[in-house]
């Protein structure tokens, strides 16, 4: 069977005998790295930005204000890298469904459709 495998130049590449299973795996995987590393990241900086002393182990509030100003920030872009991924998988689905619905067109007329 073929699978999408990853993008190249904009446009999904299809990989001969990767299974749609084998390729949602693959993909989670590579989600859940780039989750981490985004994680890992924004509490590094923030850390860095918003905590100034270690005289106590508590966070002022000044630095909860921060860190609380960054994680709003963080859930924020997410949210709207996760819409435009939608939006994206969903021209791409609507991309796919029309080179389908020609390719069936081509073969059962000969003429590409309209």
């Amino acid at each position: 069977p073929h699978a999408l495998l990853r993008c190249k130049g904009g446009r999904a590449v299809m990989a001969a005998g990767v299974g749609e299973s084998d390729l949602q795996s693959m993909m989670a995987a590579v989600q859940l790295e780039q989750s981490v590393r985004m994680y890992n990241m924004v509490t590094e900086t923030a850390f860095r930005q918003c905590v100034h002393g270690f005289r106590t182990n508590a966070l002022t509030s000044e630095e909860k204000t921060c860190i609380g100003q960054a994680t709003t920030k963080l859930l924020r872009h997410t949210a709207r890298i996760k819409q435009r991924i939608s939006d994206i998988q969903d021209k791409e689905q609507e991309r796919i469904k029309q080179s389908v619905k020609d390719a069936v067109a081509v073969k059962e007329t000969g003429l590409p459709s309209v």
